[in-house]
């Protein structure tokens, strides 16, 4: 309650609230101004949805939203602590987060979600924001294809994994089908699921409805660091972003050119730079740092001791069956950029 309070004394335009279900913490919503602005005028549309459990004294989950810049870094917007993962708790943090960034009518842009396929997530996003497009996460979706494929041999499987990649990211419909046809044509039985159990519309290149955008610090820290590299910076483009087209520059030098048609000539002595998005520029990067988050000092806050317990902890589950101490791997094993 302390710390609410005081991060909207110290950073005016903030979000903070705290819910509580008396006598015990419920959850609690924090976006700092500086992040959901910066967001809005730096950084393309598009959000990280995602929630981890909170291994501390109290337990608890922590969900949160996360943005790209303009250099392919991660760009914190907001969070919540919840006292469990649930459909309501989900739909509740979207709700805030959604009156957080469209709180004016000057943000039109429709943001694209990038998340897992929890039911609780599925269901929020459908529910509290039913426009935007809605990504799965591919590692989720290589990782259930090879367990309900587990049957199949070492070379097999690899061979499916192969293809399956190719119908993710096919952009053409003649190569998705034909992606789709390689498959079949090695086992029916993982064509099959595939079709059935997975949502085209969410996870391939092809069918996908939204743009995708070809996708520890303290955050205080992160903020001033980033806005003073970018200053130091003189080209156009980012230099993540600078170095992937000047790598697909030289991967060009070895393409054949055949010629079209007497209608058709080539362009050259053009900078290919002119053609990527603004959201890439270091122009757009300045922008998404420009706004700082100013500290939230603790020499005023209550002694602990001989104080009386205002909210209890939640009421959390325990998970099922002995502990884990290590974390089991996924089987999926293909890495690219969306």
């Amino acid at each position: 309650m302390w710390y609410a309070k005081k991060v909207l004394v110290t950073n005016p335009g903030s979000v903070a609230i705290i819910e509580n279900d008396s006598p015990r913490f419920k959850r609690a919503f924090f976006a700092f101004k500086a992040c959901v602005i910066d967001f809005k005028i730096g950084c393309r549309p598009l959000l990280y949805l995602d929630g981890t459990h909170l291994l501390g004294k109290y337990g608890g989950t922590l969900l949160g939203a996360t943005g790209k810049d303009g250099n392919d870094g991660f760009f914190h917007v907001a969070f919540a602590i919840v006292d469990n993962e649930t459909d309501a708790n989900w739909t509740w943090f979207l709700s805030k987060l959604g009156d957080t960034i469209y709180d004016d009518d000057e943000y039109v842009k429709l943001i694209m979600f990038i998340s897992d396929r929890s039911k609780g997530l599925i269901n929020a996003v459908a529910k509290v924001l039913p426009s935007s497009p809605h990504a799965y996460f591919l590692r989720h979706l290589e990782a259930n294809f090879m367990k309900a494929n587990v049957r199949l041999g070492k070379s097999m499987k690899e061979r499916c994994c192969s293809i399956l990649s190719r119908i993710v990211f096919s952009c053409a419909e003649k190569e998705f089908d034909d992606a789709v046809a390689d498959l079949l044509n090695i086992s029916a039985d993982a064509h099959q699921w595939l079709m059935q159990n997975s949502d085209l519309a969410h996870w391939a290149n092809y069918m996908f409805k939204g743009e995708r955008w070809r996708e520890m610090f303290k955050l205080m820290g992160m903020l001033c660091y980033r806005r003073e590299q970018s200053h130091r910076w003189e080209r156009r483009l980012c230099p993540v972003i600078h170095r992937k087209i000047e790598e697909l520059v030289e991967e060009s030098r070895n393409l054949l050119v055949g010629h079209s048609d007497g209608d058709h000539f080539e362009v050259t002595d053009t900078n290919i730079h002119r053609y990527v998005d603004d959201y890439f520029t270091v122009d757009s990067y300045r922008q998404a740092y420009a706004k700082a988050i100013f500290p939230v000092p603790d020499n005023d806050k209550p002694d602990d001791i001989n104080r009386e317990l205002l909210v209890r902890p939640p009421i959390t589950k325990k998970p099922v069956g002995r502990p884990r101490r290590k974390r089991l791997e996924s089987q999926a094993s293909i890495v690219h950029e969306l």
